[in-house]
């Protein structure tokens, strides 16, 4: 049997007045209610209900865990909108190093293994930009590559963004974002059931769309112009060091490679200096794990040399 449209709006601001302050809290890692709350949402789409379920179904979706398959796909959204950002560098030879050197650094066992391995891509590009998503994702600038003085510090850079998929930085970045829109789709929802509650019919009521594909947008933008938090970044400062140790490349790498780029960004506003922590900050929370030689480095170095040059 249909529901009226005043039926419909009855039973959203019975449901609001259920959820309380506390609703975010007990919808939470509920499959259950995800599933009848998805299912509403559908059967009320184009109402104040529709926002409302819509809400509902969202806050329960950021609260679940992902598996690996599910942080694959996410991952790749997130590479569609890097991607239409970026123009992937055409030098093969380029592409193929980063990759093999990355490959490299996943044999540390303490790397975490992801739905489809990693892919490392090298984009066009001057500035210093690094950047990897759910997944297993990662994107350099060639700019970035060119700013390496061997294979070690270049390695640093791969084991940096490694350690951000490993320690699942993005994911959480997309729960965070995804639980402020179920947010702000309860209270939009709310509103307009209090609206048509009231009898205002001039009111336009529209759907929002694909609200997790616009976190997905939004988050991209937060990594690409924002970067992570303070204490992201030395978490997996420090979970790099130990994927270079594991091997077989120099931990100092990561140190030299930062002290270059902070000298270099000395002064500047924007860029990379406005998504990172000052380098000599990360260098001082690194201290002695951030230090250390390994062999063969020198041999590393002429191949770095033959590929990318310098």
């Amino acid at each position: 049997m249909k529901r009226s449209r005043a039926g419909l709006l009855c039973l959203a601001a019975c449901a609001v007045c259920s959820l309380g302050a506390a609703a975010a809290a007990f919808f939470s890692g509920c499959s259950a209610i995800q599933s009848a709350a998805g299912a509403m949402a559908s059967a009320t789409a184009g109402t104040p209900a529709g926002s409302v379920f819509k809400g509902i179904e969202l806050s329960a979706e950021s609260f679940k865990g992902f598996s690996p398959s599910q942080e694959h796909y996410i991952g790749r959204s997130v590479a569609v909108e890097i991607l239409s950002k970026y123009t992937v560098d055409p030098d093969a030879a380029i592409q193929e190093y980063v990759n093999l050197v990355g490959q490299a650094v996943l044999i540390a066992p303490e790397a975490g293994k992801t739905f489809a391995g990693y892919h490392f891509v090298v984009v066009e590009g001057d500035e210093l930009q690094a950047v990897s998503t759910p997944g297993g994702f990662v994107f350099l600038t060639r700019g970035t590559v060119n700013r390496a003085k061997d294979e070690d510090e270049l390695a640093s850079v791969l084991a940096h963004e490694i350690a951000h998929v490993t320690l699942k930085h993005g994911m959480k970045s997309i729960k965070a974002a995804t639980r402020k829109a179920a947010a702000a789709q309860l209270v939009k929802g709310v509103g307009e059931v209090g609206v048509a509650a009231a009898g205002s019919d001039s009111k336009d009521l529209v759907e929002l769309t694909s609200a997790f594909g616009n976190t997905i947008s939004d988050i991209t933008g937060d990594l690409l112009v924002k970067g992570y938090s303070r204490e992201t970044e030395v978490e997996a400062d420090k979970l790099a060091v130990t994927l270079m140790k594991s091997s077989g490349y120099a931990r100092a790498a990561l140190a030299s490679y930062l002290k270059r780029v902070g000298e270099e960004h000395s002064g500047g506003e924007g860029g990379w200096s406005s998504t990172h922590p000052k380098p000599v900050d990360r260098i001082a929370q690194l201290g002695e794990v951030g230090t250390g030689a390994a062999l063969g480095r020198d041999i590393r170095k002429r191949r770095f040399a033959q590929v990318v040059g310098g």
